[in-house]
């Protein structure tokens, strides 16, 4: 409906009707039937207007969604809790191998033991100019832990967005071995992959790409999506990759608050010295950033090449 005014005294001036429902939605906490008899009572011109009870039924939907969303946020990120160090359980970092050495080195590893690789629980960002070779490696690391060869019983999903599944399966068929553990699809919504992501309840999901969601077609609808994968990364006991893209300034495009919001970023660039690309840590929680590990690409996907070095930056 169009935005009603109302003259208010006083330094507010003149406000929308809108305003007024909000701030009886948000400060008062006012049900539905106290907000529209109040609004009917200082404006008679509004008694009998079916958009007025639709008009507040969208403002109360829209705050229990946002509502919703930071009671999400407040079981990841705390909710301002003081208390003693010793008091707080702590919690053990799990992690599976990809079985691509490389790759498993620069997601993580665990001084002293034998734990290496991809931290359950936790998001990742991979990141690159189009074409570098994003999708074939992450197309690799599903195809090396799911290989039905294997005895590890690890599984993965892979959201593709940017290409037909049947161009997909060309790509792929040389890594993705047949009766693999391996599952794939085209959805774009996020409520509807979180529900698949449930069902399936795999090891790894791939998010290619993040810029694709129906729901993160600007900063605030990435930094959503992002904050409903970690909260099920946690709920599930997963790894979660996005693969996203980098501007012409080679950063990751979109709001520099995705980087803060996921536990580790890489970027994937062109490497002139092998005719391939390298892939470079810039922040890893879980492991050690500003490392990177070379790799070129072969007939049947790709391969590491020399050691994980020091990178440029």
């Amino acid at each position: 409906m169009p935005r009603k005014h109302i003259n208010t005294e006083g330094f507010l001036g003149t406000i929308s009707l809108n305003r007024e429902i909000e701030f009886m939605v948000h400060m008062l906490g006012w049900t539905e039937e106290q907000i529209v008899g109040s609004l009917c009572l200082v404006h008679p011109e509004l008694k009998g207007d079916p958009s007025t009870v639709n008009h507040v039924r969208v403002v109360r939907s829209r705050f229990r969604t946002d509502k919703k969303e930071v009671e999400e946020m407040s079981k990841l990120l705390g909710q301002g809790t003081v208390t003693s160090l010793d008091k707080i359980k702590d919690k053990r970092l799990l992690r599976f191998c990809s079985g691509i050495g490389h790759i498993d080195t620069l997601w993580g590893f665990d001084e002293g033991s034998k734990s290496i690789g991809f931290p359950r629980g936790q998001i990742s960002l991979i990141a690159g100019s189009p074409g570098v070779g994003k999708t074939r490696t992450m197309i690799a690391v599903c195809g090396s832990m799911t290989n039905p060869e294997n005895d590890n019983g690890l599984s993965a999903l892979y959201w593709q967005n940017e290409m037909a599944l049947e161009q997909f399966k060309t790509i792929s068929k040389n890594q993705i071995k047949p009766n693999s553990r391996f599952h794939c699809g085209d959805i774009r919504s996020l409520k509807a992959q979180l529900e698949e992501v449930e069902k399936a309840d795999p090891d790894l999901v791939v998010v290619d790409s993040l810029q694709m969601l129906d729901e993160a077609k600007n900063k605030t609808g990435m930094e959503r999506c992002i904050a409903a994968y970690k909260s099920l990364a946690v709920d599930k006991n997963l790894h979660v990759v996005f693969v996203g893209q980098l501007n012409k300034k080679e950063q990751v495009a979109g709001s520099r608050v995705l980087e803060h919001l996921v536990d580790a970023t890489f970027t994937a660039v062109r490497d002139r010295e092998t005719g391939g690309f390298a892939i470079c840590c810039t922040k890893n929680r879980w492991g050690m950033s500003g490392v990177q590990g070379s790799f070129r690409h072969t007939s049947k996907g790709i391969e590491p090449v020399g050691d994980i070095t020091l990178s440029e930056d």
